[in-house]
């Protein structure tokens, strides 16, 4: 537990860095990336809610 609070600010630095490099590299590739993103995330919300709902008519 204690090494990954010593390891998350390097890997999130790092996580930026890298995501700022392919932004400014291929913008394009970004754009693209993001509208999958918004598009796939109600989908997966909605399918989420659902498993939830599922699990909790199955307790009962």
């Amino acid at each position: 537990m204690l090494a990954l609070r010593i390891l998350s600010l390097p890997l999130a630095m790092a996580a930026f860095t890298v995501l700022y490099v392919v932004s400014t590299k291929a913008p394009e590739a970004v754009e693209v990336t993001n509208i999958l993103v918004w598009l796939l995330l109600p989908i997966i919300l909605i399918a989420k809610l659902g498993q939830n709902l599922f699990n909790r008519k199955q307790e009962n």
